[in-house]
C-alpha cells in the first residue's frame, strides 16, 4: 500500500512510476539482503528458516514430497501428491496439494497453513480449495498405540462429520478417513489403511 507523502515545500516531478519504484526498490532491498548476507559470512542454507519447537511431532512431515494412489471405498481411485514446507520464518508449516483424475493433468487442489498457537497450543489448519472454497479445522495430534505421532481431525461436511487420522510411520503416512451424514447413528467408511509413500526431498 502507498503512504501518502508528508506535507512540505514543493519538490523535482518524479517520473519514475509506481511500478517501476517498486521493481526498483525491490532489486535494491535483494542487493541489500545479498550483500549482508555475504559480509556476515552466512551460507544460503544456513539462512533458511527452522521450524519452531512446538512442530517437533510434525517436522518428519517437512521438507519432503508425499505421493498417494489408493481408491476410495466406493472404487474411485485417488492419485496426489503433497509437499510440507516451512513457512514465515518457521511459525508455520506450509503445504500445497495436487492432485490428477484418471490419469490425467495434474492440477493444484490445496494450499493449507498448518498453525500450533504459541500461547494456548492449540492446533489448527486454514486451507483453500481450487474451487475457491476456504476452511479452517482443528486438530489433534496424539501418540499411537504403535507409539507414532497420530494426526486427527473431526470436521463438518456436508451436514455430517468427516474425521480423519494420519499416522506418521518413518517414511509413510497411513491415513483413514470416515464420514458421518447428518443424522447418522455411525461412521461409514471411505478410506480405509492408505498409504502416503516419502519421495524426492524438496530445495526449498
Amino acid at each position: 500500500m502507498e503512504r501518502n507523502a508528508p506535507a512540505g515545500p514543493a519538490r523535482k516531478v518524479d517520473h519514475m512510476t509506481t511500478k517501476t519504484k517498486r521493481v526498483t526498490l525491490g532489486v535494491i532491498m535483494s542487493a541489500a539482503i545479498g550483500a549482508i548476507t555475504i559480509a556476515s559470512g552466512v551460507r544460503e542454507e544456513d539462512a533458511k528458516p527452522k521450524l519452531a519447537d512446538r512442530f517437533e511431532a510434525l517436522a518428519p512431515l517437512v521438507g519432503y514430497e508425499w505421493h498417494v494412489n489408493e481408491k476410495w471405498a466406493d472404487g474411485t481411485t485417488l492419485e496426489a501428491k503433497t509437499e510440507y514446507r516451512v513457512g514465515m520464518a518457521g511459525q508455520f508449516i506450509v503445504s500445497d496439494t495436487w492432485a490428477r483424475d484418471n490419469g490425467g493433468e495434474w492440477y493444484h487442489r490445496y494450499h493449507n497453513i498448518y498453525v500450533i498457537d504459541p500461547n494456548t497450543g492449540e492446533h489448527s489448519s486454514v486451507g483453500v480449495t481450487f474451487d475457491g472454497t476456504s476452511s479452517s479445522v482443528t486438530f489433534d495430534v496424539k501418540k499411537s498405540d504403535d507409539g507414532d505421532t497420530l494426526i486427527e481431525y473431526n470436521s463438518e461436511m456436508q451436514g455430517g462429520v468427516l474425521r480423519q487420522t494420519l499416522e506418521i510411520e518413518q517414511d509413510q503416512l497411513l491415513w483413514n478417513v470416515w464420514m458421518k451424514p447428518g443424522g447418522a447413528p455411525d461412521f461409514m467408511p471411505l478410506m480405509t489403511d492408505g498409504v502416503w509413500r516419502r519421495g524426492k526431498k524438496l530445495d526449498a
